[in-house]
């Protein structure tokens, strides 16, 4: 071994240690979390081989999640609900049942004060959530910038719309009359709806 690849590898070690700190610093607030929520039970695994139960377990919904990745806790601390949302679809984690999982933190999130509605009273993702505020703030509500927000929320193209919205392209909540309707036919109950008023 040269001394470029002692070198190389020393930063990368550093690396990795630096970004595991960082990651335990991001996961902390998250883990206390939810470890004051009692309604069901919730089994994490965790990217290194651990895992932990939340929960009492014994009403409620019985949960479990798998994370892969720890960018899933960045995402959680820098954008909530959001971000468990996005980690999901990037494939940082994923469940057997999503909707246990969904059920499990809105009960929990529902039965306890000190989560509910106030991101302030969560220690470093309050932090977080103010600084993406302050990000936002430097972005001015201005022509220029209110273009560059419509063109970044919203001219993704038929092609992505066209993968969950129905044929007519509709970009609004349908009129659904039976559950096994479809979403096509419940925009058009919608349409129906609309003409006759």
């Amino acid at each position: 071994m040269n001394a470029t690849e002692s070198t190389s590898t020393a930063t990368l070690r550093n690396g990795d240690a630096a970004a595991s700190r960082f990651t335990r610093l991001l996961r902390q607030p998250l883990l206390s979390t939810l470890r004051r929520f009692k309604i069901g039970r919730l089994q994490v695994d965790f990217p290194d081989g651990t895992g932990e139960v939340f929960g009492v377990g014994d009403t409620g919904p019985r949960a479990r999640i798998s994370i892969h990745r720890n960018e899933f806790f960045r995402k959680c601390a820098l954008h909530g609900n959001v971000g468990l949302g996005e980690a999901y679809i990037d494939g940082d984690w994923d469940t057997p049942d999503i909707r246990a999982v969904i059920e499990w933190f809105i009960l929990n999130l529902h039965a306890d004060p000190r989560a509910k509605g106030s991101s302030q009273r969560l220690g470093l993702i309050g932090l977080l959530k103010l600084l993406d505020r302050i990000g936002h703030r430097l972005r001015p509500n201005s022509k220029t910038m209110s273009r560059r927000n419509i063109e970044e929320h919203y001219d993704l193209g038929n092609d992505f719309y066209g993968l969950w919205l129905d044929p007519t392209m509709t970009y609004s909540s349908a009129l659904y009359t039976s559950p096994d309707q479809t979403l096509g036919s419940a925009q058009f109950a919608k349409y129906e709806a609309l003409f006759r008023k």
